[in-house]
């Protein structure tokens, strides 16, 4: 019990340090948006959706079980020109991970499934439409640039056999990188793109890689 305890105040604590950051990335996505519509307000929004992977299980689990080295990963990013060259917005993305996780007793371990969501702000910078003077480039190359959370939420069994309790968890952490993008432009409203990007991510991951297909409107 005193184990439960402790694990529950110190996911308490971290919740409370997390909601902090939160705060602090949706106030600079509600500056972003508001100056993206008072600076261009007739300027074209930009709808990215992508597939990438990210890694399965958490740092205990990666080097012991092999079954889940990585799971998909899918994102929806919607951005807006703040500037000539630059555009900024937030993305939503959705993974479904695995945790290990107490059964039962608190000497036997499982693995279990979770949902997570990765949401934040973003931010791309046109290097091709700076060095050629064009708006609308058939192909592009820009850095990009993400800061965001990760929110987790599994279900743990809690206690003994003879006392079993199943409760729901979650946790949220902090993760940001910077990377390159290179677009190309099928019709000059559809494109596909591809992102890698170096950072701290969730899961103790240091690269991420995305593709998908990019839309003006």
């Amino acid at each position: 019990m005193y184990i439960c305890s402790l694990r529950a105040d110190v996911r308490i604590s971290k919740q409370k340090t997390y909601m902090q950051t939160l705060k602090y990335i949706l106030l600079l996505l509600a500056a972003s948006f508001f100056l993206g519509i008072s600076v261009n307000g007739q300027e074209k929004w930009s709808v990215k959706l992508s597939y990438g992977t990210v890694r399965g299980t958490d740092k205990e689990d990666k080097n012991s079980i092999r079954d889940y080295p990585a799971v998909p990963h899918f994102r929806l990013e919607a951005n807006h020109n703040i500037l000539n060259n630059l555009s900024a917005g937030c993305y939503l993305g959705y993974s479904q991970l695995y945790k290990t996780v107490l059964t039962g007793t608190e000497s036997t371990n499982a693995l279990t499934s979770t949902n997570a969501l990765f949401y934040g702000i973003s931010a791309d910078y046109r290097l091709l439409a700076l060095l050629t003077n064009k708006v609308n480039n058939r192909f592009e190359v820009y850095p990009t640039l993400k800061l965001g959370l990760v929110s987790e939420f599994w279900k743990e069994s809690i206690g003994d056999a003879s006392d079993f309790n199943l409760r729901k968890f979650s946790n949220t952490t902090f993760e940001f990188g910077a990377g390159l993008g290179s677009l190309y432009k099928i019709t000059p409203d559809l494109g596909v793109f591809g992102e890698y990007t170096l950072g701290k991510f969730y899961n103790n991951s240091n690269t991420r890689f995305h593709i998908g297909l990019f839309l003006n409107f």
